[in-house]
């Protein structure tokens, strides 16, 4: 799985520099983060890209079997996460996204 997002408050880009961005599939966006189905940690390396709050995410398809996540429509939650303590979350919503066998 290729994601390619830019972070954005307001329309304006987010340095997203040294951030964790997190990726959450649950099967409604209501369940509890516990409930997730898949979850992926990614570290935003420093560059221009992140800076203008651009990241593109690649999944590892090891991480992915099709045997864990089974073809169906899920509820993609996006998350950045500032270490600090505590961390700084900030969650921008969530997609539709349909895992196919």
């Amino acid at each position: 799985w290729t994601f390619l997002g830019q972070f954005t408050l307001d329309g304006v880009p987010v340095d997203i520099t040294g951030q964790v961005i997190k990726i959450l599939l649950k099967n409604n966006a209501t369940d509890a983060d516990a409930a997730r189905i898949f979850e992926y940690d990614y570290n935003v390396p420093a560059g221009a890209d992140a800076t203008n709050g651009l990241a593109t995410i690649v999944v590892p398809s090891n991480l992915t079997p099709a045997s864990a996540i089974p073809p169906a429509d899920y509820q993609m939650k996006v998350q950045t996460v500032l270490a600090g303590s505590p961390p700084v979350v900030q969650s921008y919503g969530y997609q539709k996204i349909t895992v196919s066998a």
